[in-house]
């Protein structure tokens, strides 16, 4: 069983609040460094010198380990706290990289937070036979369903497609094969999505991180 890790929505979890984060502040850029933001499935030799803006608490939203909301994170990235990190650094052959953010909540800096971002994906371990996949317009309208038979289809087809139309994984199946504890897939809901294994989901909750939503496929 896999369950894919998003951002709570429970206000009971996060506070009176739509959203975490509605603001941020953003670093000075010089010529030669990195910002997070500019950073889309690639790895970086040194994610520690990767700047990230600081993300300022909504009012009344309460701080854990996973803090949702589109002013700091892009596709493919989520804040998450230091305790969150080291489970998901200690996993073997994860596709993904830390860079460090600080969280402004008031008056105070939260400097043990990190923006998790990926720089690959593990679409091979979708089975596509399985899964439901549709081809969709504008505004994500659906179109049509599309039978897809393996990866290689897959990745033809996204090359023959063209904008504004996409394929959309909404129902992922993966192959009986997959034995990694987290995944980083995309073309789905989203846009790039990261999933965890039944053990490392009670590793997570073990630990009492707050702020997820594990949403199983």
């Amino acid at each position: 069983m896999y369950y894919k890790l998003t951002p709570s929505v429970d206000t009971k979890v996060i506070g009176n609040v739509n959203s975490q984060t509605e603001d941020a502040i953003f670093p000075q850029i010089l010529d030669g460094q990195l910002f997070s933001r500019d950073i889309f499935l690639k790895k970086i030799d040194n994610p520690l010198t990767v700047l990230t803006p600081n993300a300022i608490l909504t009012k009344n939203a309460r701080l854990t380990d996973v803090i949702g909301g589109a002013s700091t994170a892009i596709v493919g990235q989520m804040i998450i706290s230091n305790r969150l990190k080291l489970i998901l650094e200690g996993v073997n052959d994860a596709k993904v990289q830390f860079f460090p953010l600080s969280v402004i909540e008031k008056e105070i800096t939260h400097i043990n937070y990190w923006l998790i971002c990926a720089y690959d994906t593990d679409m091979e371990f979708i089975n596509y036979a399985q899964s439901k996949i549709e081809l969709v317009g504008l505004g994500s309208q659906k179109i049509k369903d599309v039978l897809i038979q393996d990866y290689k289809h897959f990745d033809s087809l996204i090359k023959e497609i063209q904008l504004p139309e996409r394929l959309s994984i909404t129902k992922v199946s993966l192959i009986d094969q997959c034995n990694k504890d987290l995944l980083v897939l995309s073309w789905v809901e989203g846009g790039i999505g990261f999933y965890v294994s039944k053990k490392i989901k009670s590793e997570i909750e073990n630990s009492g991180c707050t702020g997820i939503q594990f949403s199983p496929i």
